[in-house]
């Protein structure tokens, strides 16, 4: 008995179709794919030029900057002979130099600008070599010298040529970058045209394959609900973190009134302890043995210590609590007047203080002086043993903002300890070598932060101190709580 053999099943004709869709799909994909990835890459390449022609613009434009800067300031150490100008002059030459250096090696591509760039660097040395030379007749003959070859020194004539040479590279680099990005543009459109046309053409496909289509359906559902969990859950969190923030405001501010009330209701049994120290000192001390005077004593002083810790927190908790409107602050009449409350201390270190005309600026003229008074005190306080003090108070601009500076010639401190001294309670020194409680640095900054503006500390140890202050230029009409 024979057997007829059974035909293994063919696949219905739609699976057929949906085989043909996946391999359609696929070819599709690699080729659009490996068009984008080319794309991608020139698209890159371009940017990366473009990238570099403005890197090259940049530094161009640093190199001008640092120069003209060094010029400023020499022309600041001859007039005034302070070395802060020379030292921001050396500064300014050495960054200049090094722009250029970088500028050098960054049109290592470019030969024409390369050798532009060598040629920078010459005439930058020459105007460098120039400048060192006023500052030589400026020492050794005197500010007269100094500006006559300033005036008739080939001084100018190197700014110029640098001038020039930097306008040069820069309108180089600017055909350079109108062609770049040009190229850019345009291959980022093929990019786009590439990615749009193999995207329509799989799309159509994929139409053709329904259970893709109603996967990627549920996919994109699934994905939504989850979307909109994420939302909410984002909402919630936003919520929270205002009300923590709400929160936590509420708790400074209560604790800026408990500090005021806690060291205001200290006052009154420390006096007690004062004056009963001092009753018990005056009318017993006969009494008493070496040891018990020594114990009064030293009560006597830890009730002072703590007198003066009272009156620094309620100064500290002050700064807010007890601000006032903000009105036009001429600071020449503040430092007037911060300078006649340090007459005293001034007389006996042998201080001096000099200034410059300072600015009249919007802010709370009690913590105006409060601030002046903390610093320049704070210079006399840190003075060398061997030297007596000088103190500059120079004005100062930036953008949008003004202040001043304050330094010293004292002992200074080690810049790793900057943010410290700004902080409540904290000291660099012993108790025993300088007096005072570590809080008058932070109610300036807290009384600077109040103003919106920012002070910082820069110094070396001996080698004194400047601070620098600059506040938010406010239209002085205007008035602010």
């Amino acid at each position: 008995m024979s057997t007829v053999p059974v035909r293994p099943k063919r696949p219905p004709l739609e699976s057929w179709y949906t085989l043909f869709g996946y391999l359609a799909v696929l070819i599709v994909l690699v080729i659009t794919t490996g068009i984008s990835y080319r794309n991608a890459l020139t698209v890159f390449d371009h940017a990366h030029l473009v990238a570099h022609t403005l890197e090259v613009r940049t530094e161009l434009q640093r190199s001008l900057a640092a120069i003209s800067n060094s010029e400023s300031g020499q022309r600041g150490f001859i007039i005034t002979g302070d070395p802060i100008y020379l030292n921001k002059y050396g500064e300014d030459i050495a960054e200049a130099r090094g722009y250029v250096d970088q500028l050098i090696n960054t049109t290592a591509d470019n030969p024409g600008q390369r050798d532009r760039a060598i040629e920078l660097r010459k005439e930058v040395d020459d105007k460098a070599a120039e400048m060192d030379g006023v500052v030589t007749d400026f020492r050794a003959l005197g500010f007269e010298a100094a500006k006559n070859r300033i005036i008739t020194g080939p001084g100018k004539g190197y700014m110029d040529s640098i001038r020039a040479q930097v306008k040069s590279m820069e309108e180089v680099e600017g055909d350079l970058l109108t062609k770049r990005q040009r190229n850019r543009d345009a291959s980022a459109r093929n990019a786009e045209v590439a990615f749009f046309t193999g995207t329509g053409i799989s799309f159509v496909l994929l139409t053709a394959v329904y259970f893709i289509v109603q996967r990627s359906q549920r996919e994109q559902k699934r994905q939504q609900e989850s979307l909109e969990v994420e939302i909410l859950q984002r909402q919630e969190s936003q919520a929270e973190l205002d009300r923590v923030n709400r929160e936590l405001q509420r708790s400074n501010r209560e604790l800026q009134d408990f500090a005021f009330v806690a060291s205001h209701d200290l006052q009154e049994p420390l006096r007690k302890i004062q004056a009963f120290g001092e009753r018990l000192g005056t009318r017993n001390r006969e009494h008493f043995d070496e040891e018990s005077v020594d114990y009064l004593e030293r009560m006597q002083a830890a009730a002072k210590r703590m007198q003066g810790l009272i009156n620094d927190i309620l100064n500290l908790s002050r700064v807010t609590t007890k601000g006032q409107a903000f009105q036009p602050v001429d600071l020449n009449v503040t430092l007037a007047e911060v300078l006649d409350d340090l007459h005293a201390r001034l007389e006996e270190t042998g201080g001096t203080v000099k200034s410059e005309l300072l600015p009249t600026l919007m802010a709370d003229p009690v913590q105006m002086h409060l601030l002046l008074q903390n610093l320049v005190g704070n210079a006399l306080k840190f003075r060398k043993s061997d030297a007596p003090s000088v103190i500059n108070v120079l004005p100062l601009e930036a953008p949008s903002r003004v202040g001043f500076t304050v330094a010293d010639n004292g002992i200074g401190f080690d810049e790793r300890f900057a943010d410290r001294i700004f902080t409540v309670f904290q000291r660099l020194h012993g108790r025993g070598e300088y007096d005072g409680s570590g809080v008058g640095l932070a109610i300036c900054r807290k009384i600077v932060e109040r103003h919106g503006g920012q002070i910082s500390a820069s110094s070396a140890v001996g080698e004194g101190a400047t601070f620098t202050v600059l506040i938010p230029a406010r239209p002085l009409s205007k008035e602010k709580k």
